[in-house]
């Protein structure tokens, strides 16, 4: 599946794997590496 959408203000489409999650397309393909990993149970810090 593709998905489209504006990232930063500018067109962007994904078409890999559908259980990636957005996070991980975020840094590892668009390289935005401040977009960071917490622990989803606000144990981390991270949120």
């Amino acid at each position: 599946m593709t998905v489209r959408f504006r990232l930063s203000g500018n067109p962007a489409e994904f078409g890999g794997a559908d259980d990636l999650p957005l996070l991980w397309y975020l840094r590892d393909h668009e390289k935005l590496t401040g977009t960071k990993f917490g622990c989803g149970i606000a144990s981390c810090g991270a949120c």
